[in-house]
């Protein structure tokens, strides 16, 4: 279908027979909602009606004005068009309507003009898109040429099955390698029975093929989003840190070998690129939910309004996903029995404003509590009893008010509060030693008292509000957080900044923003700065002060300084020469800006001594 979709554009370029060509999954999770609004998103429809009827009224107006070709794939039950708003196509629109569903009943039921049934991959075909995802190279070892017809064979002309398991074998010329392969390929399909299983079983074999335990973990967590969801690379990682599927190592680290896991699966086809993004095939996603029922419970994106009652949550849970949902209250009535729960996913519930204090009493192993971007306004008590917690993600909680103490939960190493409504660090913030990134970029929060910085010396990432001047940075107890990769904060004094940027000399800092501004002066524009440059010099280190001058002798070629307002976000680009001596890479941006605050910010590494930000006032 995406073949078929990628054709009809290109043939609309040179041949308009279509205004608009639109492709929306529906999925097994469908509900007649999302789907308004995934065709919306794909005509570029802003702001749909909430009513049921008017977003109905809306899709079939604008549908009616174009000439298109609507295409539905994936599409797992019966439902009315005209529900949705896609009205009929008639000869005289001359639009079409393209529907892909592996339940023939459906097709019928809704009165499909034509229907035409998918054979299945002839046995040329299927050695053919196999050789294309191992390379024709195994053909040169005439040992593996019996072996890769039967380990064909075995795939049973399902393109996705010989796509995946092609993938697992690339690289391999070891004919007892071959051997082996073929005889744990059987063993799974013979395991399972009935048709959705036999194909898992031979999709299994890939993931099997893994070996890792937490690169399995790392592909089985992606089950844990919506069907047919673009997921975020950088989001997806952080939750694999937090679950510590990554190990430990310094932030860079994790996350480069974050990135190297994705990048492994896509190569092995178990997860596929989106862009910037990653998605799991619908098929992937049945595969993983099935190796690890009936310890997921997953109905994220699907419309929920309420979650599952008492009895469906087992005792052999251990991770629940009700993310992108409707659920507005989590009543006295549900306290789930889950000792064995470690992770829970309510986030993107914006309409969840209350939860009840019984709801967590029995979750004594939860690890991972992401409660981000819902409407929840205090968080009840029983969460000060979490002491096995890791990870509480509170981001976009913006009517947040309220939180109990966390003095207990001393094996927290995440707390993020981004954009929370809280104007008070929350009690025994100063006891979790174990804390590696806190994020209290909050513009309500009034103080940071000051003692609490030193005790937290195992921090990686510090970020707080910049633009806010109640919330004072101690120099002398940020200077002993020696662990710190990635820094935002803000400085009320000059002698402050100074002694703070001198401090850090020799760090390796991955990512900084440094502001410093005077007190009682409004930050109403702020610069930032990022520079990607590199040195090839041995022992070249990059020297700062404020005011003062950024020196460097052998740079191989000039500085591009890309400019961004966070007003305005307004566009320039500076390129700044490469040698200075004496003079000040701040005078050249200086003579550019005439506002009273500029930040420069250097982002990804850098090949010097230390990557720093730096702020200069006018």
């Amino acid at each position: 279908m995406k073949h078929i979709h990628n054709k009809l554009l290109e043939i609309t370029k040179s041949e308009p027979l279509f205004e608009k060509i639109i492709w929306v999954t529906v999925s097994q999770d469908f509900n007649i909602s999302r789907l308004q609004q995934d065709i919306a998103d794909a005509m570029n429809i802003e702001d749909l009606p909430k009513s049921e009827q008017k977003r109905t009224a809306v899709l079939r107006n604008k549908l009616r004005q174009i000439r298109h070709v609507l295409i539905l794939d994936d599409v797992w039950e019966g439902f009315v068009l005209e529900k949705v708003g896609i009205p009929e196509p008639i000869s005289s629109n001359r639009s079409k309507l393209v529907l892909t569903s592996r339940l023939k009943e459906f097709c019928k039921s809704i009165g499909c003009h034509e229907i035409v049934e998918v054979p299945l991959l002839s046995d040329e075909e299927s050695m053919n898109l196999f050789l294309v995802h191992t390379g024709r190279g195994v053909l040169d070892v005439p040992p593996l040429k019996e072996i890769l017809g039967d380990i064909v064979r075995e795939c049973d002309r399902l393109p996705l099955a010989i796509k995946v398991i092609a993938s697992s074998m690339k690289g391999i010329n070891d004919v007892v390698e071959w051997r082996n392969a073929l005889r744990e390929l059987r063993s799974h399909i013979t395991s399972v029975k009935g048709t959705d299983k036999e194909i898992y079983g031979r999709l299994k074999f890939s993931f099997d093929r893994l070996k890792d335990s937490n690169i399995q973990n790392c592909f089985l967590y992606c089950s844990l989003y919506p069907e047919d969801y673009r997921i975020p690379r950088v989001v997806l990682i952080e939750y694999w840190i937090d679950e510590g599927f990554l190990e430990m190592g310094s932030r860079q680290q994790l996350h480069d070998r974050g990135h190297t896991i994705l990048n492994r699966l896509i190569n092995n086809c178990l997860l596929e690129k989106a862009g910037d993004d990653v998605k799991m095939h619908d098929v992937m996603r049945d595969m993983a939910l099935y190796i690890k029922q009936p310890h997921f419970i997953v109905k994220a994106g699907t419309g929920l309004e309420e979650l599952p009652s008492k009895p469906e949550w087992k005792k052999d849970v251990e991770r629940a996903s009700f993310m992108m949902n409707k659920v507005s209250e989590i009543p006295l009535s549900l306290s789930p029995n889950c000792g064995n729960l470690s992770t829970l996913l309510l986030k993107k519930n914006r309409s969840l404003k209350r939860i009840s204090e019984s709801f967590f009493q029995h979750m004594y192993s939860l690890n991972i509590l992401d409660l981000s971007y819902t409407g929840i306004k205090q968080l009840p008590n029983s969460v000060s009893n979490l002491e096995t917690l890791n990870a509480l993600v509170l981001r976009g909680c913006c009517n947040l008010r309220y939180m109990p103490s966390l003095e207990k939960l001393k094996a927290l190493r995440k707390l993020d509060l981004r954009g929370t409504g809280i104007e008070k660090v929350p009690k025994g913030l100063e006891m979790l030693t174990n804390l590696t990134y806190l994020n209290l970029c909050t513009e309500s929060l009034k103080e940071l008292p000051i003692t609490i910085l030193h005790r937290l010396s195992c921090l990686q990432c510090l970020v707080l509000y910049v633009k806010s001047a109640c919330v004072k940075m101690n120099r002398s107890e940020l200077a002993r957080l020696r662990k710190l990769e990635v820094f935002e904060g803000r400085f009320n004094e000059l002698i402050d900044f100074n002694t703070y940027t001198k401090s850090i000399q020799g760090q390796q800092l991955t990512s900084y923003l440094l502001v410093m501004a005077p007190l009682g002066e409004g930050i109403d524009y702020v610069f930032r700065f990022e520079v990607n440059f590199r040195c090839n010099c041995d022992g070249c280190m990059l020297k700062l002060k404020c005011p003062g001058c950024l020196c460097h002798s052998k740079a191989s070629k000039a500085v591009g300084l890309t400019i961004k307002s966070w007003r305005n976000k307004s566009t320039q680009l500076i390129t700044v020469p490469s040698f200075f001596c004496g003079g000040s890479i701040f005078d050249v941006v200086l003579r550019r800006m005439h506002h009273s605050l500029v930040v420069l910010s250097v982002i990804n590494e850098l090949q010097f001594g230390f990557n720093v930000i730096g702020l200069l006032m006018l």
